[in-house]
């Protein structure tokens, strides 16, 4: 659960913006196909990366590969197009966040790990990224490097329920059973109906009760 939540959110987050009014129309379009048929909107996308070897064109195919379950190569085509030079960087930054998470979804923590840096690193330290990479150092069970980008997230956003929810955990697996539980309870106070935080809420009681983590 630490690791998976909110993926899948972020790889359905909202398409680059295209230099194009004609790509976006059709990046648009190719997006609608990829949740309708993923490989027929595969090949839809390679074909005009062919034609026209516009990024969002890349873009499209490597969503179409998360769908079809083809993870290592989407997030490596992610990852090609967050270095793209000549895309624009606010898409260059969405791309690498995909990467990241396409990662953690194929269980390479560390791949992630390199993904989420390049996005931290454009973003300026945004919470957002922060969340992200600490996601990928608690797949690694590097848990000191994981708080530390939680908390650090936590200082510029301090009522981040999933920030303070994933801090509980990675405190929990260090053994810090006091401030595990109050990040929990301070999640489920921002956020009382969301059902994972309420588990790890529970999860963080009875660590602290038995003295070890489950």
């Amino acid at each position: 659960m630490l690791i998976t939540l909110a993926i899948v959110q972020t790889l359905a987050a909202a398409a680059p913006v295209a230099a194009a009014p004609r790509d976006q129309t059709r990046l648009d379009a190719c997006v609608a196909q990829v949740e309708a048929d993923a490989g027929a909107a595969y090949e839809t996308a390679m074909s005009w990366a062919h034609d026209e070897r516009v990024p969002e064109a890349r873009w499209c195919a490597a969503q179409a590969l998360v769908k079809l379950g083809r993870l290592e190569e989407a997030a490596e085509r992610f990852d090609t197009l967050g270095g793209d030079m000549g895309w624009a960087e606010d898409n260059r930054l969405d791309a690498y966040s995909q990467a990241g998470n396409t990662w953690l979804l194929a269980n390479d923590g560390a791949k992630a790990k390199l993904s989420f840096d390049h996005a931290v690193k454009m973003s300026d330290n945004h919470p957002d990224a922060l969340i992200d990479r600490a996601r990928a150092y608690a797949m690694l069970r590097d848990w000191p490097k994981a708080e530390e980008d939680l908390s650090t997230a936590l200082d510029v956003r301090a009522n981040d329920a999933l920030a303070l929810m994933l801090r509980a955990t990675v405190r929990m697996n260090r053994g810090a059973f006091e401030l595990s539980v109050k990040d929990a309870e301070d999640a489920a106070r921002l956020d009382p109906r969301n059902i994972d935080v309420l588990l790890v809420l529970g999860q963080t009681r009875e660590a602290k009760r038995v003295g070890r983590a489950p």
